[in-house]
């Protein structure tokens, strides 16, 4: 845990394994904002995974603040629609009450300049229409809301190129951001796709952009090696006070300690060298914990801990 004042830093030191690191940070009581900071790093020391980055918020909630981080990828269909985050794991899941930003990308690929595009957005009920906010676009555009939730985006005299004379040019988007209903049950899908029309042509429907509302905590799993039981104590458990972490490997460097309460949420972490490191209790509740132990090599080692009054 750390307290940083105006101006401070904390550094925070991780294996560099080629895993993606990502780190969250309550904001100060009172706040004047909606910013929760967060920092990531992904393939530092060799790429054991990619694109994880965005599966997570950017945490750019306040209206004055913007932060966008794309993938580079290989080649796409130019007319698409992606929700930021986009989501952990097979099922794309994300937090209730967590906010969507929308990108809709659109290209003429038609043979010939195309003078108008129009965007045509449905939005779903499982979200609150009256928190729809504009965002970003490539070029200026109308916009028109009915009482249905039809969003439609219309760059009037856009004059945009086609694809063939003019590649980079041809290419345009739009975003906004809008929140879920408060409180959504888990396994809730949020899907939404948008039609694209170029002048006079037949739409062109984008992919499905959709989540799922996560039923479990967020936690982290690994494929690295598992340190076997001989090779770390852990001592006293149940504990009052303080709990030792003996560690019998040779040669050790920083190694890194991460607590977490019964429901998944990280309230602890701890960077340290050499066998032997003592946890104490401070202002923890009485309950059961879990810790991770990550050692210099990638080695982990994971279990339960009982604190008692």
């Amino acid at each position: 845990s750390f307290d940083l004042e105006a101006g401070e830093e904390h550094l925070i030191t991780l294996p560099g394994n080629g895993s993606t690191w990502r780190a969250e940070a309550e904001q100060e009581p009172g706040h004047p904002g909606v910013f929760q900071p967060a920092a990531w790093v992904e393939g530092c020391g060799g790429l054991n995974s990619t694109g994880l980055v965005n599966a997570f918020p950017t945490n750019n909630n306040d209206p004055f603040l913007s932060v966008f981080c794309d993938e580079v990828i290989a080649a796409f269909d130019p007319n698409d629609k992606v929700g930021f985050p986009q989501g952990r794991g097979a099922n794309k899941l994300i937090r209730p009450n967590q906010d969507i930003e929308y990108r809709i990308r659109f290209q003429n690929t038609g043979t010939d300049t195309a003078f108008k595009v129009v965007i045509v957005d449905t939005l779903s009920s499982v979200f609150q229409r009256a928190s729809f906010r504009p965002g970003a676009s490539s070029h200026p555009y109308e916009l028109d809301i009915d009482e249905s939730g039809i969003v439609h985006f219309i760059f009037n005299d856009i004059l945009l190129p086609d694809s063939t004379t003019n590649p980079g040019g041809s290419i345009g988007f739009v975003k906004f951001r809008i929140a879920q209903l408060p409180d959504l049950e888990p396994g809730t899908n949020l899907n939404n796709e948008a039609a694209i029309y170029f002048d006079a042509e037949a739409p062109v429907i984008t992919n499905l952009a959709w989540h799922t509302i996560e039923d479990t905590p967020q936690v982290t799993t690994s494929t690295a090696p598992l340190v076997t039981s001989k090779m770390v104590s852990v001592f006293p458990n149940p504990a009052l006070d303080h709990v030792a972490f003996l560690i019998e490997v040779e040669g050790l460097g920083l190694s890194l300690l991460t607590l977490f309460d019964g429901q998944g949420r990280l309230v602890k972490g701890h960077s340290f060298t050499g066998k032997r490191f003592v946890l104490k209790r401070g202002g923890f509740a009485s309950g059961v914990y879990f810790y991770r132990l990550t050692l210099p090599d990638g080695q982990v080692s994971t279990g339960k801990l009982l604190l008692k009054d």
